[in-house]
Parts: C-alpha cells; structure tokens; sequence
C-alpha cells in the first residue's frame, strides 16, 4: 500500500459518513491538514508509511473525525439527560396498554362476543394488541426524541447552582402514586370504551341494551383518543416535574383548553346515543308525571357529558394554578 492511497482511503473513510453537499470540501480540508502535519514533523525529508499512521493515529479514528464535521453531534436517539424519564413513562404506559388490552379480551371472552367466536378473531386480537404496544412505543419514543433534538428543557434548570430549586414542601410535592394512577386509568378506560362500548349498557328486565351507538364510537375514536392523549402529555409532565410550578400550570391551561374541542366534537357526534335506548326509555317513563323530563335527560347525556368535562378540566386548571402561584416563588 502507498502512502499516498492510505490517505486517500482514510479521508474516504471520514467523508463517507458525512452528507454529500460537505464531501468535497472537508476532502480538501483534510487534505491540506494531513499535508501541514506531516511537514511538520518530517520536513524536507519525504515521509515514511511509519510517519503517515502515526498522523492519522493524531487525527482519531475516521468516525471520531467525522462526528466533528457533523452538523448534529447527538449521535443518539435519546440522551441521559431524558432517559431515565422516557423509561419510567414508557414502562408505565406499556404496562397500561397491555393490561387494558387483556381486560377489554376478558370481557369479551366472558360476554361471548363474536370478537372471540373463531381462532381468526382471536388472533386478530393478539395482533391489534402487538400493534397497540408498537404505537405506543413509536409515539413515546418519538416525543422524546423530538424534545432531545430541539433542545427543549422541559426540567427545571439545574445547571447553576444558584438557580437550583428549594426542597418542596410536603403539600406542593404531587403524588407520583395518584398521577401513574391517572394515567394508567386513561389508557385503560380509552381502550375499554373505544373496543367493547357494549358494555356500557342498560337492562329493561328482559334484555341488555347498549347505551351508545358503538357504530358512532367507531367512527369517531380518533377524538376520544385526542382527549386522552392531551390529559397523558399533562399527566406524564406532572410525573417529570414532580411539584407545582408556573410551567405546569401553563401546561395544564393549553392542554385543558385543547382538550375541550374533540371533546365537544365526540360528545355531539351524530347518533351517538343508542337510538334502541332512547326508544325503551321512553316506553318505560311515558307513565311517570316527569316522563318529559327523564326523558330529556337521557336524550341529552353527551352534553351533559359534555358539561362535566369542561367543568372538571375548569376545575383542574383553577387548582394547578393557585398552586402553582403559592408554592412557586421563581
């Protein structure tokens, strides 16, 4: 091998890992470095097979080379300052999914649905399960990776010590128990409404009657889904930050508000009550004097629904914020 082709080939190596449009010029650079260096340490005297690798061996290997001229230094999906975080809430919302999805397979192996009527069916089931389990895993990684790559802190700031947060008190701290409750009864009740609404049902004593139109609900479960993920994104911050700060409150606003627009949207889809239900009830009021009135209420559960989100995002939204305002003094 030739001196001249053993540069040649490592500053190959180092260009190849790099984007095209910087090939040519870090060749040339590299090129004109080897040169300088190698002049410097033989001068006149022409230099040895010994005296190139000894250079290169001083420049680093191609990869270490290259990272340096790469625009992006991370050369990882996502970093230390984020992992132990996207672990814990991956593992939290993994175990979620998973026993939502056994539960809602429970329940349809105990109420006889067709679902689980022949292999084909079951399988399928394990499929969506598996598919379910891949989705999660893309998105929480996905969300992580973007926060990584943007540089958006999401921690309070811990790299001067003058700005490191006071120890909380005991009540501004937030219970990690309750909010990994929170989210995993949103993962498992969305699951649960979306796949096997029928069990949502009302008996007239003879049959069992599903109260919504599980026709509807399918068709609209990216707005249910929407809602939960808005309450997950608040949730899984809470689980991060620990305690009541500005930002969570901020957070807890936008997500609140957000959240209100797919759940008016699935609240008043059309047809969403069972129109079966709506019949029987009112055959079993029509002699009640309040017949109209139970009546009315029945034909207006989802804005009734609809009412008891919006109060109960209000409600969460007042509490952060006082919180927030008592406890955070940065």
């Amino acid at each position: 091998m030739s001196e001249h082709d053993l540069i040649e080939r490592y500053i190959y190596a180092v260009t190849r890992k790099l984007p095209r449009r910087m090939r040519d010029d870090v060749s040339k650079e590299l090129f004109s470095l080897i040169s300088d260096m190698l002049e410097s340490r033989c001068g006149d005297i022409r230099p040895s097979e010994k005296d190139i690798r000894v250079v290169l061996t001083e420049l680093g290997t191609p990869s270490e080379l290259a990272n340096n001229y790469l625009p992006d230094k991370i050369n990882y999906l996502i970093g230390p300052e984020y992992y132990h975080t996207y672990k814990t809430i991956l593992l939290i919302v993994i175990a979620a999914t998973s026993f939502g999805m056994l539960l809602s397979g429970f329940i349809l192996l105990i109420i006889g649905s067709e679902e689980f009527n022949s292999i084909f069916h079951f399988f399928e089931w394990i499929g969506n399960t598996l598919f379910s389990m891949i989705m999660v895993f893309a998105f929480i990684t996905f969300f992580f990776a973007f926060f990584e790559r943007k540089g958006i802190k999401i921690d309070i700031n811990d790299n001067n010590l003058d700005e490191l947060p006071p120890v909380p008190l005991k009540e501004e701290v937030i219970s990690k128990s309750g909010t990994i409750f929170s989210i995993s009864f949103s993962i498992v009740f969305c699951i649960i409404f979306l796949l096997i609404p029928q069990i949502f049902t009302f008996t007239d004593g003879e049959n069992w009657i599903p109260i919504f139109s599980i026709s509807s609900i399918h068709r609209m479960w990216y707005l249910f889904v929407l809602f939960t993920l808005f309450s997950l994104i608040k949730e899984v911050y809470k689980l991060y930050i620990g305690r009541y700060t500005k930002k969570l409150a901020v957070l807890s606003i936008v997500t609140n508000l957000f959240s209100v627009v797919p759940a008016y949207l699935f609240t008043h889809t059309h047809s969403l009550m069972n129109q079966t239900f709506i019949t029987t009830i009112s055959a079993l009021f029509k002699m009640e004097e309040d017949a109209d009135f139970i009546l009315y209420l029945f034909q207006n559960i989802p804005s009734i629904f609809f009412i008891v989100i919006v109060f109960a995002l209000m409600l969460d939204a007042v509490t952060t914020i006082i919180k927030a305002l008592r406890y955070d003094k940065s």
